[in-house]
């Protein structure tokens, strides 16, 4: 988490999206998504 934030990422990929649901995470404006929704953003 310390490097996403520090790199300004705009993503945080996991496979564990659930337990970052309610996560601070998301209300600083990172998206938490899938390694398969993140190939399926590249490919378009």
């Amino acid at each position: 988490m310390e490097l996403a934030i520090a790199a300004s990422a705009s993503y945080i990929i996991t496979n564990n999206v659930a337990d970052f649901a309610h996560s601070e995470l998301k209300h600083l404006g990172y998206e938490i998504i899938t390694p398969e929704h993140i190939l399926r953003l590249l490919r378009s």
